[in-house]
């Protein structure tokens, strides 16, 4: 069971809010302009354009404008059942703060309730209970998107993870767009808006790191190193190596002789 318990606009400064009595009550605060701070537990939330702020029951808040800061904002409060389960943000014990990818959406349904409320036409409680599900409907799918891994990063974490197992192998973009799933060209495209660099850069930067413990801790020679990190060729992988360090590989190699 859910229930409408209040509507608010508020515009301007010279506003505050003191919610430590109603205990049972849960409240969402849209900003849709300006800035307002917030103390919810103590804690204080500077809210601003864009933000919603969600307060679980139970929860004491205080809130006030900020001087000289006009701001608005439209917030409802409700009484409901978590236990029911069907919107699972009345489970969070805390507050959430974020920037909803529909904020828009939510706003235009503030309003509507708020109207609903405010001029209380016939059977207006149907209408504002009706547009508060929608609301709290949008606003839980919205927190779930913010909480959800964008699938962008996580096919790039997958594939800087297989890069990471095999980095001393030839790495392609083929091999990269097959272990995700996708084509070469997205595997590619991907990898360089999420790490800002290309997969060949990713590789050289982890096979350069592995270079410098074994030139300065290991036995080998800067020829066996680069055949054991995948460099065929000798000149290759001291060229990679300066472009990337600045240094020759034999200055690390230094290092090592000084330990001796």
């Amino acid at each position: 069971m859910i229930r409408l318990m209040a509507s608010a606009h508020d515009l301007g400064h010279g506003w505050n809010i003191d919610c430590e009595d109603n205990p049972a009550t849960y409240s969402l605060h849209a900003v849709a302009y300006g800035k307002c701070c917030y103390w919810v537990r103590h804690e204080k939330i500077v809210m601003e354009k864009g933000d919603v702020l969600f307060v679980p029951r139970d929860v004491p808040f205080y809130a006030k404008s900020i001087p000289t800061v006009a701001h608005e904002k439209y917030r409802v409060e409700f009484t409901a059942e978590p236990e029911a389960g069907w919107l699972p943000v009345l489970d969070e014990a805390g507050p959430i703060v974020f920037k909803p990818r529909n904020m828009d959406l939510l706003l235009r349904l503030m309003k509507k309730l708020h109207a609903q409320w405010t001029d209380r036409p016939d059977y207006y409680q149907v209408k504002c209970l009706s547009l508060l599900l929608d609301l709290l409907a949008e606003f839980n799918r919205d927190y779930d998107a913010f909480r959800r891994p964008d699938a962008k990063s996580t096919q790039t974490a997958q594939m800087k993870k297989y890069v990471q197992e095999h980095y001393r192998e030839k790495v392609t973009k083929e091999e990269l767009g097959r272990f995700i799933g996708k084509s070469p060209a997205y595997a590619a495209t991907i990898f360089k808006e999420t790490t800002g660099q290309t997969i060949g850069e990713y590789v050289h930067a982890l096979r350069i790191e592995a270079s410098k413990y074994l030139l300065r801790h290991s036995e080998l020679t800067i020829g066996d190193i680069a055949d054991h990190l995948g460099y065929c060729d000798q000149s290759y992988f001291q060229r990679i190596f300066k472009r990337i360090t600045g240094e020759k590989p034999s200055l690390y190699m230094d290092e090592r002789e000084k330990k001796r």
